[in-house]
């Protein structure tokens, strides 16, 4: 089971490292190393072999990876996801205290941190870093400078947002077309005039 769960934990830490230089499928092998994980923990606790500690830390572990991901993504519910998280830490913390075995409790708090670490920063700092600063491909990602964008004029920083929307339409006009993307064009140019005029509300 221990090897098990090193090549689950494994196969979500390359996703994360692949996300950060914006390489296909990152999220889809993040999902199958969390899938992997819930899976290992599910059987433990069917098991009688292990504790129910094992499983309720390796559940709120999980937890924490599926925020983590939520959170790199910017989907939605990742609030819901922290909430239930935080829970089942508490959970594991007091269970663990009671036992005498806070030592366990390692993975848990590692995961936790690097959740909320991202989760509490400012959304544009979060998305350069996981977008555009190791992306493999910004010279050409028209896409991401366009949302970097977003997330500066949602955090006030309208200069910039606008700075980052013109290097957006820049590289769309030369890109583009190349990738059968025209539509990107318009889409970015419209950007671009709701920042002037500070309307843009909406992403899409």
């Amino acid at each position: 089971m221990k090897t098990l769960q090193i090549i689950a934990y494994s196969i979500f830490l390359i996703g994360l490292i692949l996300k950060f230089f914006h390489f296909p499928k990152n999220a889809i092998i993040m999902m199958i190393g969390i899938f992997l994980i819930l899976l290992i923990y599910a059987i433990a606790a069917l098991n009688k072999k292990y504790d129910r500690l094992y499983s309720i830390n390796g559940f709120a572990t999980s937890f924490w990876l599926i925020s983590l991901l939520f959170t790199l993504k910017f989907w939605p519910f990742s609030n819901l996801l922290l909430l239930i998280s935080s829970l089942l830490t508490i959970i594991s913390i007091v269970y663990s205290y009671k036992l005498k075995r806070l030592k366990e409790l390692k993975l848990l708090f590692i995961s936790s941190i690097i959740c909320l670490t991202f989760y509490i920063m400012p959304s544009d700092i979060r998305y350069y870093l996981i977008n555009i600063k190791w992306n493999q491909e910004i010279e050409t990602d028209y896409y991401s400078w366009d949302k970097y964008s977003w997330f500066l004029y949602q955090n006030a920083h309208y200069d910039q947002a606008l700075e980052t929307s013109n290097h957006a339409l820049k590289i769309a006009n030369q890109y583009a077309k190349r990738y059968d993307e025209v539509e990107f064009i318009e889409i970015i140019d419209n950007h671009n005039k709701m920042i002037k005029n500070k309307t843009w509300n909406k992403y899409r």
